[in-house]
């Protein structure tokens, strides 16, 4: 389960904060992450580039959770 509280303003994802039941290593990242997405606007292309990004550019691991899983909890319904 992934656990999202963020304000959407304007349509700019902005506090985001990535909780629930997940292991992110280094636990360290999880917060630069969580800037990452700061920012971004809150449509589902943008949002899915910004996680796959900061994958590719950090070394992170998060067992049994894809990018894309990150993805479809932060994407406004």
């Amino acid at each position: 389960m992934i656990r999202v509280t963020a304000v959407n303003e304007d349509g700019v994802l902005r506090d985001v904060h990535l909780s629930g039941d997940f292991f992110f290593y280094p636990a360290e990242n999880l917060p630069k992450l969580e800037s990452v997405l700061s920012g971004v606007s809150a449509q589902n292309e943008a949002i899915t580039q910004a996680i796959e990004s900061f994958y590719a550019q950090n070394t992170v691991e998060t067992p049994g959770v894809l990018p894309a899983d990150f993805a479809r909890a932060l994407i406004p319904a």
